[in-house]
């Protein structure tokens, strides 16, 4: 009877084995790119490549990683479902390369494809005269070179910051912004004494009597950051304290701070005017200059007791007395104000092709600078001695709609939707525009 008993049990459990649901087997798990072989990275996509990488069979995001992280790094920027978009970003040289590999739930790595840094030259064409030398940035490596174009030399090789602010030079040092790390970096003018001046993102530099003003924290699409100083002297860095608003955009002119807080987008929206306001480095003279069109310093311009300022989208140049408070219209269909000098100012003329014209500050009267037709894309003015240096040639911007948004740091916001076509190169002109000899020509990327 026992035996019975344990032969029913027996045969119960074996029914109700072969009566449950089968368990589905583990989908296997696959990674599939959409890239293959070799990706040049140029000038033109800002030395990124954007991959897409689709993952079936697992909900989490693959590893991606370059094989060389000191010359090329890469960072997941949005996903979609079983779809991850990574972006690689490119700081080596020419010729550089490095494979993109990948890997899901512990499988083995996989080299999808190679991205290479393009062999041919490049510059944005920011640079900066001191003295008599010119220093420039050229494959994200400083250089310096005589302001006759002749001593080429290269200062260092430490991805210097390619935009305009990237770096500055005072004294017998320069100070950039590392592409990498956006941390701002110290350097001797001989290469050597390299050394770190923050841990923190920053943007913006200038340097006024020998010391270095920068932004710390910024944030230029979706709000400022902290005007900051790096005094070489005492070797710290501190608030600049006149300034107790966030800062998006500024300039340092005879011992005065002009800057912004309006964000340059907000809502999803481009904000077309900015509010400006200016304060003393040692915190008198506060002024509203109320609201002037975009965020960029190249809207206005001080020179003794005056202060120039295009006020509109109607290109009128107006003067204001910093010690009377009088405004009065200096000139009309003015674009942007490239530089000034204690006689002139330089601008593009909005009712002549916007070429390049130079305005007597006393009389306001024009003169057209024709010659500079043949240089296209002139900007980046800076007078020096009895010459005039700028950039040349045909530098655009193409932003998509996914890239205005908030939310990222300016240097992402570029990658995110900006296709762009870098200056040919740097030239020196005389005071009428002639061209005198190019400095410096890119080969093309």
């Amino acid at each position: 009877m026992r035996n019975k008993k344990i032969c029913a049990a027996f045969l119960t459990v074996v029914l109700l084995l072969f009566s449950m649901p089968a368990v589905p087997a583990a989908a296997a798990v696959s990674v599939r790119c959409d890239t293959a072989g070799t990706v040049m990275l140029t000038s033109k996509t800002a030395y990124t490549y954007t991959a897409k990488i689709t993952v079936q069979g697992s909900g989490k995001a693959p590893s991606v990683w370059v094989g060389n992280s000191g010359d090329f790094a890469v960072k997941l920027v949005s996903h979609k479902g079983q779809d991850y978009f990574y972006r690689i970003f490119g700081y080596g040289k020419g010729g550089d390369a490095t494979g993109v590999y990948t890997s899901v739930a512990g499988q083995k790595a996989v080299r999808q494809f190679i991205v290479s840094m393009y062999q041919g030259s490049f510059s944005n064409g920011f640079f900066q005269v001191q003295g008599n030398s010119l220093y420039y940035n050229y494959n994200f490596a400083l250089y310096r070179m005589n302001l006759d174009g002749s001593g080429k030399t290269k200062i260092t090789d430490e991805n210097v910051g390619w935009k305009s602010g990237g770096f500055v030079v005072s004294g017998s040092n320069a100070y950039y912004i590392d592409e990498k790390t956006e941390n701002l970096y110290q350097i001797g003018l001989d290469g050597k004494g390299k050394k770190p001046l923050s841990t923190q993102r920053v943007d913006k530099l200038t340097v006024y009597e020998g010391r270095v003003y920068y932004l710390m924290n910024a944030h230029e699409i979706s709000n400022g950051g902290i005007l900051m100083c790096w005094d070489p002297a005492s070797g710290t860095s501190a608030r600049v304290a006149s300034v107790a608003d966030s800062v998006v955009n500024y300039q340092i002119l005879e011992g005065t701070v002009y800057y912004t807080s309006t964000p340059m987008v907000s809502n999803g929206k481009a904000n077309g005017y900015s509010e400006w306001k200016s304060v003393g480095l040692d915190g008198g003279q506060e002024h509203d200059y109320g609201s002037l069109p975009g965020s960029s310093h190249h809207n206005f311009t001080a020179q003794g007791d005056y202060f120039y300022y295009k006020e509109d989208f109607f290109g009128r140049l107006l003067r204001l007395d910093r010690n009377t408070g009088n405004v009065d219209t200096l000139a009309d269909n003015i674009g942007i104000i490239q530089t000034s000098t204690p006689e002139w100012i330089y601008a593009s003329d909005e009712n002549n092709g916007n070429i390049l014209v130079r305005i007597d500050l006393t009389t306001g009267s024009r003169t057209p600078l024709l010659s500079t037709q043949k240089t296209p894309g002139l900007s980046e003015l800076q007078v020096a001695g009895s010459y005039l240096y700028g950039t040349f040639g045909n530098t655009f911007y193409s932003v998509t709609p996914a890239a205005e948004n908030g939310g990222v740091t300016m240097k992402e916001y570029w990658n995110q939707g900006v296709s762009s076509d870098s200056v040919r190169g740097i030239a020196r002109f005389d005071l009428n525009g002639n061209l005198i000899q190019v400095l410096l020509e890119n080969k093309g990327s």
